[in-house]
């Protein structure tokens, strides 16, 4: 009964509101002195400084530096224009335009709010203004704005590499095709809306923006020139990662230089800028690790009362199998999402979770990117669904909270049928990291 009870603790503390990171640290220090005595400390103390002492989580702050200059760089104004170019004729073009803005922010920033605000501040008015549907407007801006957790370089697969201790480097590349998977599916998704719904997505709405030039080389050249400078810096970490020329935290220092330039470039590079910027980063940075570090003291304490062995004996002696195993770790997953953020639900599960798939022969990478690729339903699901509020903060007069727990629906279920079809197809994750040059 301890760790049933210890569990249903945990969600009546977070039920009340209490900060993650101190709630959790306070509540481990408080069990490791019921069972251990005064020794607790020492072994916290000693569990913490293992862990913020790891050279990887110096990645964190650099992939957050480079998405603070990034946001405010302006590339997102001119990504989302040369994007419109290229798609926004198609029917649903510009619902495609928003996923696709998404995916290249989320590939080049690894920070979900800021391609999430940018999508909301960018998106969601033209997206409305158009005549799209609200429901359909608020679902395309958080799915979209949500594949930053999984389109590396994420932050969170950063923080799983130090948890599992897999290579980052092999986590982007496994990531990689996963994440564009998912955004292939909302592109289908928006494309068979408009085919058989042409209203939701505001087919017969006049587009004052929208261009009505010949498609010709020199039109596509000119609309691609928005497009080049992220996708160069994409190529840049990923690529540079990928050969073997540098480690995610190198990359990642690489990253935030050419961001800084491409501010430059942008003419939007200023003092004010960097200050801001730098703020950003160490608020953002601080909440993360703290987050880590709380949770990490209560997982020792879990871990060494026997807990993490109970949980483990309980998973295997279920007896539904190695996918009806999988399956009830996600919908555990799930579950939590809509209590918790990322970084405790992965530092609470890991511990239980990998022993066992291990023991069910689960590829652990192909594990860690599916989790990973399931995790983002964590932004969308109320009761705290971050994604949610924010999107809701900063919509538009006439959007209320019902169309944007309404417009997440269909997502959440596209999230499910993409954690399928890697089931199917596990060599979706694997295939790009057993290439990669070591």
């Amino acid at each position: 009964m301890l760790v049933p009870t210890i569990f249903v603790l945990l969600l009546v503390g977070l039920l009340l509101g209490f900060p993650v990171a101190f709630f959790f640290a306070s509540f481990g220090l408080f069990l490791g002195l019921l069972f251990w005595g005064p020794q607790t400390v020492h072994i916290l103390v000693q569990s913490y400084f293992n862990t913020m002492g790891s050279w990887l989580l110096v990645a964190i702050p650099l992939f957050v530096f480079m998405a603070s200059i990034l946001e405010r760089s302006g590339v997102a104004e001119v990504l989302f224009t040369s994007l419109h170019k290229l798609f926004g004729r198609a029917r649903g073009g510009l619902g495609i335009v928003v996923v696709l803005m998404c995916v290249m922010l989320g590939a080049c920033t690894g920070v979900i709010g800021a391609t999430l605000l940018t999508a909301a501040l960018i998106g969601l008015p033209n997206l409305l203004k158009q005549g799209y549907d609200k429901d359909l407007s608020c679902g395309i801006v958080a799915a979209g704005g949500c594949l930053g957790t999984i389109v590396p370089p994420s932050i969170m697969l950063v923080v799983m590499g130090q948890v599992v201790g897999l290579s980052v480097g092999k986590l982007f590349m496994g990531a990689l095709f996963p994440g564009l998977l998912l955004a292939s599916l909302y592109i289908l998704y928006i494309v068979l809306k408009g085919v058989l719904q042409p209203k939701s997505v505001g087919y017969s709405a006049p587009v004052e923006s929208e261009s009505r030039e010949p498609i010709t080389l020199r039109f596509v050249l000119s609309a691609a020139g928005g497009i080049i400078p992220p996708a160069f810096l994409i190529v840049a970490v990923l690529g540079s990662i990928y050969g073997g020329l540098a480690t995610a935290t190198e990359a990642a220092a690489v990253g935030a230089l050419f961001a800084v330039l491409l501010s430059v470039a942008y003419k939007r590079f200023g003092i004010r800028m960097l200050r801001d910027a730098c703020s950003d980063t160490a608020f953002t940075t601080s909440m993360t690790l703290m987050i880590i570090a709380g949770v990490t003291v209560f997982t020792t304490v879990f871990v060494g009362i026997g807990g993490q062995e109970v949980a483990q004996t309980f998973l295997l002696s279920v007896g539904i199998g190695k996918w009806g195993l999988f399956s009830l770790m996600c919908l555990v997953i799930f579950i939590l999402g809509m209590f918790m953020d990322w970084p405790p639900i992965v530092l609470l599960t890991f511990p239980i979770f990998l022993p066992v798939i291990g023991e069910l022969g689960i590829n652990q990478l192909w594990f860690v990117i599916a989790v990973a690729v399931l995790l983002q339903t964590s932004y969308m699901t109320p009761p705290f669904g971050f994604a949610l509020f924010m999107l809701r903060g900063v919509a538009p007069e006439g959007v209320g909270m019902e169309n944007v727990y309404r417009g997440i629906i269909p997502f959440l279920l596209l999230i499910a049928v993409a954690v399928v079809v890697l089931a199917v197809f596990p060599q979706i994750v694997t295939w790009l990291p057993d290439t990669m040059i070591r």
